[in-house]
């Protein structure tokens, strides 16, 4: 497996990517790492946000707690009961990925490296919104 990360200590004679296509390639994977090994196993079993100590730990319990209110609104809103199939958990899937993103890239520093930095930058579009607007834009935008 290829260490994307955009390191400046990098070898040169290792380097067969430019430092922006390192980092568009690491904020890829890390996009992707998220939404399916944080985000979805929650969003299809979202007790283990309230019964799983492992998990509360991770993400602190006020987190664990507003990301559970969070997927039962998700349900009630889109009247889905049981998202495991493919078409009914990917919109949830990236309103959680967008709406928790600050959270999750603390939880995952503090657990894991502080080399995962921070959210990927969202399209210059997203500049325009305010913070208290943020949910309800992602809303309409997905």
């Amino acid at each position: 497996m290829k260490d994307v990360r955009p390191l400046d200590h990098q070898l040169t004679h290792y380097q067969d990517l430019t430092p922006s296509d390192a980092q568009q390639a690491w904020f890829y994977s890390i996009k992707d790492y998220i939404l399916k090994n944080i985000i979805l196993p929650a969003l299809l079993n979202p007790n283990i946000l309230i019964h799983n100590q492992q998990v509360i730990n991770f993400f602190t319990p006020n987190v664990a707690k507003d990301l559970y209110n969070r997927i039962n609104e998700i349900k009630n809103e889109t009247s889905i009961i049981d998202f495991k199939p493919i078409h009914s958990y990917k919109t949830p899937a990236f309103r959680l990925y967008f709406e928790f993103k600050d959270k999750r890239f603390n939880s995952l520093r503090h657990h894991v490296d502080e080399d995962i930095g921070y959210p990927p930058p969202l399209p210059a579009c997203f500049n325009a919104i305010n913070n208290k607007d943020f949910n309800r834009f992602i809303y309409y935008f997905l």
